[in-house]
């Protein structure tokens, strides 16, 4: 899951970069869009559930605190 989690990130800063550069293409702008949408699905019903049961509380909110600085 991790692994195609990763890849996700490939595509879709690819596909941002596509769109970007101007003029994009409609199919660009509709394979973007599919594919952050299944991405957010994955991360939030799959990856998200995965780590909070491995990684203690502790360190769960150790993290948050990281990020919000």
């Amino acid at each position: 899951m991790v692994a195609q989690v990763l890849v996700d990130h490939v595509r879709i800063r690819r596909l941002v970069v596509e769109v970007a550069s101007g003029g994009p293409e409609l199919s660009a702008l509709r394979a973007l869009g599919t594919l952050l949408e299944q991405h957010v699905r994955r991360e939030e019903r799959e990856l998200f559930p995965l780590i909070e049961g491995v990684v203690p509380e502790r360190e769960l909110a150790r993290l948050a605190a990281l990020l919000e600085n």
